[in-house]
Parts: C-alpha cells; structure tokens; sequence
C-alpha cells in the first residue's frame, strides 16, 4: 500500500469534517430564518482493503465519506409578529404556493410570512399564491377546489338593523310640562295632540330647525347606513315631563327619534311637519335610576286601506309591547311582517333612506326596520335592564355610549 493511500485517508477525514462543520454551521447561521429545517449528517467508512498480514488477512481502512444528510422537521417556537397575515402551523402539515405564470406548479412550505399582493391575492416573498378552498360560512364545509386565496380590498355595505345609545338622564332636571294621556293615545290617524305639547306635536319638519332648543332637555347623535352604504345622522331628543293619567301624575322622559327630513324618503306620508320623525315614546324610571317601562311608543307604519303612513302604537300605556296595527305586521299584504320588537327584544323603528314605493307588497324587504336598544329588552312580562343601561340619575345628562351594526363600503 503506497503513500497516497495514506494521504488519502487522511484528506477524506478532512473533507468529511468540513462537511460536518458546514452543516453545524448553517444550523446556526439559521437559527432566526422563519420555517427553517435544520439538518443531521452522517458519515460512513470508505470500503476497506483487504491485506494480507502474519496473522492472516485484515481489513484496512481507506478513510471516511459523507453518507446522508436528514432533514429535521421538529416544530420550532411560534412567534409574534405585527404582521396580519403571518401565519404559523402548529403540528403536520405545509401551506400550498403556486406559481401564477406556470399552471400547475405547486410548492410546499413551512414559511408562513405572507403578505398581499396588488391583486389581493395572497402571497410569499417569492410571489407564489398560497392556495386554500372556500368555506361555507354557514355550514364551514369545504367547498369548490383549491384556489389561490384572495382578499377584497373592499367590502360591500350593510344596512344598519340596530342601534345603541346608552345616557344618563338628569333626576334634578326641573319639570314644567305636564301631558295628559289623552294626548297620546292612539285613535287610528295621530296621536291626539292637538296642543302641539308633546316632542312629536313640537317637531315641525318645515322649519330649518324642526324643534327649538327649548324644546328638549338633551339630545344625542350617531350615524346609521342604508343599504348602499350611505350614513344618516340619527339624532334623540329627551325632555323631562309629567304624565298625568286621570288623577296620578308621575315623572317620565319623553324621547323623540329623528331623522333629516330631507333624507326621509317614505312615500305617501300623511303630515309633512312630521316627516323625519322614526319613533316616539316615554321612559318611566324606577327610584333606582333604572327604566321601569316604555310608554306610549309609537311609530309609522303602513295604512293599507288609505294606501299611506299613519302613527301606529307599539307599547301601551301599560308598558307592553302590542302588534302594530298595520300593514307592516300583516303578512297577507306585506311580504314581510315587522313587529314591534325585534330579534333582541328592543322596540323597532322603521325608516325609508331609498325612496321605496311602500306599496309595493316586496318593499318591506327593502325598507330599514332598526332596533333601538336603551339597554332594556322586553323578556315577555315585563322590561329588564342589561348590564349597561340609560339611566336616571342625581348626576348631568351625558351619552355614555353610543354604536350601531351598519357601516359603508371598505
């Protein structure tokens, strides 16, 4: 056996730790490279040579050489990121990219840092589309076949069907009004009010302010959207005032639900001084600070037989909700019935933005009913306050919160 057997032996261990050292050193070159495999190595010995000996044949080594490289697929730490469309996957599995220029070129990666291209499409660094299914959003089955994944940049309007103002009414507040019942009873045309004293007889929609600042206590303001998406200032008057029925008087709030007149578009409307108005009605409070009924609520609804809008009563003088008497809650001449509470037990108000023709029998699935929540609901007996509340007390008038479920397009 020559000398370069030797040499060889000797540089072949060399090139193997070189190797091995280049794998150790690429582990920890990478130890912040998001989805990175690190790697084991291991070597083998090179085929022996026999040679003969005095004691007979032996086995002689001729140095070592790399034998496999394995990659490492343990799960790394998660980590936070301030990035939205980072993505990390706990346990098996790979995200799917594909190349958009080539049909049919796919790729498997751990590497979740993803961002969106100028399309909306869902992207790596590299470009490629991380693929996925589309998902029924009521069932959450899979649906279609796999796709590149792509977000909208913009999203399509909801209608609002619900609003919430939260206030405290003053307790201190002087009362200088006193009404009588019989100016807010129901008598199948308008409330009885021919004083003009209750919030309702005061608004006058022909004014350039519909009522005076005399006229209320309080008001609050928030924005609603109609179904293209476009925002309405609602605005609510209080006013603090007796009602007197027969020889019992007691405190109570008057409430007005407004809305610009010149954005009122419900047709056929009986009174033009009222158009603007969406609900009015009064808060009786207990002598915890907390609302004990809703009384005399009323709102438009649809008078099918004089083929127009009249005021129709939805909580009595009692404080329980009544099935409105018109066309909105008769479901052989709508299709569609609007109760006078909805789906979270709050009374309804119903508004027109669009200028649907309301004779229409299918306009009541483009008319607007909104729940008006105070923070009390109606449990079937009686009304029940929520955690956060209108209330009355010792304290100034204030909005304490105020949102709503509609919003325009993004």
């Amino acid at each position: 056996m020559g000398l370069s057997y030797t040499l060889f032996a000797g540089i072949s261990g060399l090139r193997a730790l070189g190797y091995g050292i280049s794998v150790i050193g690429d582990n920890v070159a990478n130890l912040n490279t998001t989805a990175f495999k690190g790697s084991r190595i291991s070597f083998s010995d090179i085929m022996a040579q026999s040679i003969n000996t005095a004691s007979g044949s032996s086995q002689l080594g001729r140095g070592a050489t790399l034998q496999a490289l394995y990659p490492i697929f343990t799960q790394g730490s998660f980590e936070s990121t301030a990035n939205s469309t980072d993505l990390a996957i706990a346990g098996n599995g790979f995200f799917i990219v594909s190349d958009p220029r080539i049909t049919g070129r796919v790729f498997y990666t751990r590497d979740g840092q993803f961002m969106i291209d100028k399309d909306g499409y869902l992207i790596n660094a590299s470009g490629l589309r991380v693929q996925g299914w589309r998902i029924d959003e009521d069932t959450g089955d899979i649906t279609g076949v796999i796709t590149g994944i792509r977000i909208d940049r913009s999203s399509p309007p909801v209608k609002t069907s619900l609003i919430n103002v939260i206030t405290n009414l003053n307790a201190e507040i002087e009362r200088n009004v006193t009404i009588d019942t019989n100016e807010v009873i129901f008598d199948n045309n308008s409330i009885t009010d021919d004083d003009n004293i209750t919030l309702w007889g005061k608004w006058d929609a022909t004014q350039t302010a519909p009522l005076a600042t005399t006229d209320y206590n309080y008001r609050t303001s928030l924005y609603v959207y109609d179904s293209l998406g476009t925002p309405h200032e609602i605005t609510i008057y209080y006013r603090a005032v007796n009602l007197k029925d027969g020889t019992t008087t007691k405190p109570v709030y008057e409430f007005l639900v407004t809305c610009d007149p010149d954005e009122d578009m419900r047709q056929n409307f009986p009174d033009n001084t009222k158009r603007g108005v969406l609900m009015y009605g009064m808060l009786e409070f207990d002598t915890q600070g907390n609302v004990k009924n809703f009384l005399n609520v009323y709102r438009y609804g649809w008078d099918a037989t004089n083929n127009q809008y009249q005021l129709v009563r939805i909580v009595n003088n009692n404080g329980a909700p009544q099935t409105p008497n018109d066309g909105f809650a008769d479901s052989n001449y709508f299709t569609t019935t609007i109760g006078a509470l909805g789906a979270n037990a709050y009374p309804v108000l119903i508004a027109d933005f669009l200028g649907i023709e309301v004779a229409d029998p299918s306009a009541t699935q483009i008319l607007q009913p909104v729940e008006l929540n105070f923070g009390y609901y109606y449990d079937g007996t009686s009304w029940r306050s929520e955690t956060v509340r209108t209330t009355q007390y010792s304290a100034p008038f204030s909005t304490l919160f105020y949102d709503q479920n509609g919003y325009g397009p993004g």
